[in-house]
């Protein structure tokens, strides 16, 4: 039951508040420091609805996924995206679906959303397959019982970056040009977690920490990308029916819409180019990495995924739709993967929340102009939903699992703002997972634990993942 609704006549009940003390600087300053054990006292300490204030702003952290969904769910005319953090991606990205809100976002959504369709995903598959081969080749060792000791995250961030480039663009990427974009990549995020904090970002002119770096990491980026489109609308300006990305956002036509507003402009191409290469590559090349490193640590979960593998035909491999379904129904794989992701979601927490008017959210009273924010990695590391939940136990997912409330897990968000390329990124994580473990084994390097997460917009190892990666016999 959706219980949040306007605030009517009656007394008011705030959630709890906590003490912020210096216009609440020494807790937003926790937040950028420490994201995830500051969100983990905050909820031991107060509990799952906390309010507190921050340079006059009030925002309510929320651990509780009945609440969550219903912010996530509730009506535009309840809630809307918090324009300060729309504000620090658009000034990366421009105005795409992920960084704009309102009817502006629903008729890009509603435009790009055949670009995912299951049809077209079949046609990805095989360039997510190219992609895997050639870094394979170029980076793991191709004799049985020789090893490699990898960089997880580097290896699958040039991994992952070959794939989106292919099912984007039709067209590989070269190594160095992968590392050039890689470093621009990092710029950007680390520069975007310090700009969250700021209670504004000062205009390109005005010298600000981080400015000259970030403007020229932005420069390559969006050059790299109008290249791109370019070279296309050259040869074939109005997209393809059987495309790419690309092809699929230039041919993109909503039936009945307003003169002008049919299709997606240059500049929306653009952006969600933008949106669609970094969003993909950088939340996916996280996602692998961790489960690279955790699967490392557990031979069992290993063999079962493999007894799945192997009993796959090799036609499934060649053709889309067959390899599709064959990976949907390997209950391992799929369950390994969704419990890297319960561990180590790439996005910590959904876009802010704020409230269009006082409303009313369970038992508390939300003021108008408070920001909300659903913690998606303390919710899926709560005992109370995933018993023992620093372990990794992928048959959580298993078919026959005790049931996992509702937005208890949501690495892809939940309601009308849920990632638009979330089935993109399952399939994609769980082929290339395949891929590697049909074809190379992975342990950890002695005595070297996981390393910390630190969140630089998505969730990376604060150290190297170090994983000795060698060819099977």
């Amino acid at each position: 039951m959706n219980t949040t609704s306007p605030v009517g006549p009656g007394p008011e009940t705030l959630p709890p508040a906590i003490p912020a003390p210096w216009l609440g600087l020494p807790l937003s300053r926790g937040w950028r420091d420490d994201t995830l054990r500051t969100a983990t006292r905050l909820q031991r300490a107060h509990g799952d609805v906390v309010l507190g204030r921050i340079l006059f702003r009030d925002f309510v952290w929320l651990f509780d996924p009945g609440l969550a969904r219903q912010v996530l769910l509730g009506k535009e005319d309840d809630y809307y995206k918090d324009p300060r953090q729309l504000s620090v991606f658009q000034d990366i990205q421009g105005r795409n679906v992920l960084t704009v809100d309102g009817t502006d976002w629903a008729r890009q959504r509603r435009i790009l959303t055949p670009a995912f369709s299951a049809r077209r995903m079949a046609g990805y598959l095989p360039l997510m397959e190219a992609a895997a081969r050639t870094v394979f080749r170029d980076v793991l060792p191709e004799r049985a019982g020789t090893g490699v000791e990898v960089d997880a995250e580097a290896f699958c961030s040039r991994l992952t970056m070959d794939v989106i480039t292919r099912a984007l663009f039709s067209e590989a990427i070269s190594p160095n040009a992968s590392a050039r974009v890689s470093q621009a990549l990092t710029v950007v995020s680390r520069q975007g977690q310090r700009e969250l904090f700021w209670p504004w970002t000062p205009p390109d002119w005005f010298p600000y920490p981080g400015r000259g770096s970030k403007l020229a990491a932005a420069r390559l980026l969006n050059e790299w990308v109008a290249d791109r489109i370019d070279a296309r609308q050259a040869v074939r300006p109005d997209g393809a029916e059987d495309g790419d990305i690309l092809d699929a956002m230039l041919a993109a036509r909503e039936d009945g819409a307003a003169a002008g507003q049919a299709g997606l402009s240059r500049g929306e191409v653009h952006d969600n180019c933008m949106a669609i290469f970094l969003a993909g590559h950088e939340t996916s090349a996280k996602a692998l990495a961790w489960w690279m490193g955790l699967m490392a640590r557990h031979p069992a979960a290993v063999e079962a995924v493999r007894r799945e593998l192997d009993a796959l035909s090799e036609e499934a491999f060649g053709d889309g739709v067959m390899l599709e379904r064959a990976l949907s129904e390997a209950p391992w794989l799929t369950a390994s993967v969704k419990e890297a992701m319960r561990l180590y979601p790439p996005i910590i927490a959904t876009f802010l929340r704020r409230a269009r008017r006082d409303l009313k959210l369970g038992e508390y009273q939300i003021r108008q102009g408070t920001s909300l924010s659903v913690m998606v990695v303390t919710l899926q590391r709560d005992a109370r939903w995933f018993p023992e939940p620093e372990a990794f136990r992928p048959e959580r997912f298993l078919p026959g699992a005790p049931e996992i409330p509702r937005g208890a897990y949501m690495p892809f968000g939940a309601g009308g703002h849920v990632c638009i390329g979330q089935h993109f990124a399952t399939v994609e994580l769980a082929l290339l997972a395949a891929l590697l473990l049909r074809r190379f084994d992975l342990t950890p390097l002695s005595g070297d634990p996981l390393p910390e997460p630190r969140v630089d917009i998505v969730l990376r190892p604060e150290r190297p993942l170090r994983v000795r990666v060698t060819a099977r016999t």
